[in-house]
């Protein structure tokens, strides 16, 4: 259900990057007819095509040559190859391309990144711009943030 701004819980952020929505779309799309049985399967789907890029990419980097040089890394290689496609709570492949994933994002988006840590607690995202005359009126981060949790006002945001 919908709720406004007097709802006083929390319901949720860090949301998905919506790869999810994406595979519904296309497996519903594929779908002649839409029956409760197929429903279920999609409901319990797994298969996520997402990682395939990551999978890839560590096949590359983990080379014969490689893996003579650092042999801690061959059982991380064999568990990339031994992934089956799936996003199943006791698969070590995604748990290790997840992390692999996140490793290069940092790596790669720090850079960019460096200008926000310098700022430090100075930086703010605005989640919502009609709080802005609240903000300035009552003294920015007057909001209480136990409340209304990251995703309604102003939330500091650490970055490490």
């Amino acid at each position: 259900r919908m709720t406004d701004d007097t709802y006083p819980h929390v319901i949720g952020h860090a949301f998905a990057n919506g790869y999810r929505a994406y595979r519904i779309t296309e497996r519903l799309r594929a779908m002649e007819r839409v029956r409760e049985p197929d429903l279920l399967a999609l409901q319990l789907d797994t298969t996520t095509e997402l990682h395939e890029f990551y999978r890839d990419l560590i096949r590359r980097l983990l080379t014969p040559e490689v893996l003579a040089q650092h042999p801690e890394l061959a059982e991380a290689r064999e568990a990339v190859e031994a992934w089956d496609g799936r996003a199943e709570k006791d698969s070590r492949g995604v748990a290790l391309l997840t992390a692999f994933r996140r490793s290069l994002a940092a790596s790669v988006f720090a850079p960019f990144l460096q200008g926000c840590r310098e700022h430090g607690s100075r930086l703010r995202l605005r989640r919502r711009p009609r709080y802005a005359a609240q903000d300035l009126a009552h003294g920015a981060g007057s909001r209480n943030p136990a409340r209304s949790g990251s995703v309604r006002g102003l939330a500091r945001v650490p970055v490490a």
